[in-house]
């Protein structure tokens, strides 16, 4: 295997220049196959027809440490994103807190490098398998989430997924949850001081802002306790991620070519 790795590299530099398009068509000639090519903008689903009879199929947008990311990647990111899973999420805005307006690709990959980055610092740990029976848990989560088996089997099939292949990714993702948990996580402490500064001062001028009347501290305390353990869990993965990025050998294709 390691006498692989130098030809695996060499393989997806040289897709990577070639901005990693895989086509299927008519034969070209010699003055076209010197010609040069301008890599298509990235986009959001497959691309059908076209000129001559080529038809795009997938394409290379970055390389993390070796770990391809294909366009296909970035639906199946878009789709998760959609599902509002927090074993997804694990490290960014919660979902009311995320923009209402469509993610571009280039946020989306961002997004989507930082995962495989943490992804990988978790393996190099070995951490401890997660059970089926969390991942059912994760994936039954998802389904009522998006109004049940019917839906959920739709926005599947629209993204080319199936159930197994959405169990795999969510059983990454729920490894790199439980070690941000675990390891992170635990480390954060929330003390009493914190939790009344933000009553008396954030949720007083909310509810001043709303008109609404500032419920006593004792029914909200651990709601803003978890609040803010969630916001400085955030932030310590955002350093972490920070870090796993400076560390990293990240060959990013959207960059020289937006959408």
């Amino acid at each position: 295997m390691p006498r692989m790795l130098p030809m695996l590299r060499r393989f997806l530099w040289l897709t990577a220049l070639f901005a990693g398009l895989v086509v299927t068509g008519r034969e070209v000639d010699s003055a076209q196959e010197t010609a040069a090519v301008e890599p298509p903008a990235v986009q959001e689903g497959w691309r059908e027809g076209g000129q001559d009879g080529w038809q795009l199929v997938d394409r290379l947008v970055a390389v993390v440490d070796d770990d391809p990311i294909f366009l296909s990647d970035l639906r199946r990111a878009r789709l998760l994103t959609g599902m509002g899973d927090r074993a997804v999420q694990v490290g960014e805005a919660g979902q009311e807190q995320q923009p209402q307006a469509a993610e571009s690709d280039r946020e989306l990959l961002d997004r989507l490098i930082d995962r495989r980055l943490r992804l990988h610092e978790v393996e190099r740990y070995g951490d401890a398998a997660i059970s089926s029976a969390r991942v059912e848990e994760s994936l039954k989560a998802v389904e009522t989430r998006l109004g049940g088996a019917d839906q959920l089997d739709q926005r599947l099939a629209a993204s080319e997924l199936d159930r197994d292949s959405l169990r795999e990714l969510l059983r990454r993702q729920l490894r790199v949850l439980v070690h941000v948990e675990e390891r992170i996580g635990a480390r954060i402490f929330v003390d009493q001081d914190e939790v009344r500064a933000y009553y008396d001062t954030t949720l007083k001028d909310e509810m001043d802002r709303q008109g609404s009347r500032l419920p006593p501290f004792e029914e909200v305390e651990e709601g803003i306790r978890n609040l803010l353990h969630e916001q400085a869990l955030n932030r310590e993965i955002k350093i972490w991620t920070d870090e796993l990025r400076r560390e990293a050998k990240v060959v990013d294709l959207l960059a020289g070519h937006p959408p």
